[in-house]
């Protein structure tokens, strides 16, 4: 039985029990483990990583980024590279599966309309 985190943001953390029961009948002889919070950023990840490497796990697959642009949590580019490195390297006894955010891209709000 392989047990599989999930660590990151709203991405996740907003996973419902259901969807969690779908993806363990898609991904057989699996338990998976939702530590995901909404409004998370890298720093408030990297925070948590610790607890998490301490757990009997087998998997992790992590989605962080979001917040990290978000007005309101920005982190500078530089800071989240460090902290995704941070979080891969206390994450080094398993595999990492990373889903990266979606692209932004910038656009005057009369292109929006």
């Amino acid at each position: 039985m392989r047990n599989i985190i999930l660590f990151g943001d709203s991405i996740f953390g907003r996973a419902t029990k259901p969807l969690l029961a779908d993806l363990e009948s898609r991904l057989k002889d699996s338990t998976v483990h939702n530590f995901a919070t909404g409004g998370f950023n890298s720093s408030d990840c990297l925070k948590r990583v610790e607890f998490i490497a301490t757990l009997d796990y087998d998997n992790v697959i992590i989605s962080i980024g979001l917040n990290d642009l978000a007005s309101w949590k920005q982190v500078e580019i530089s800071v989240y590279k460090e902290n995704l490195s941070k979080i891969l390297s206390i994450l080094d006894s398993c595999k990492v599966v990373f889903c990266r955010p979606t692209r932004l891209v910038k656009t005057s709000k009369a292109e929006r309309i």
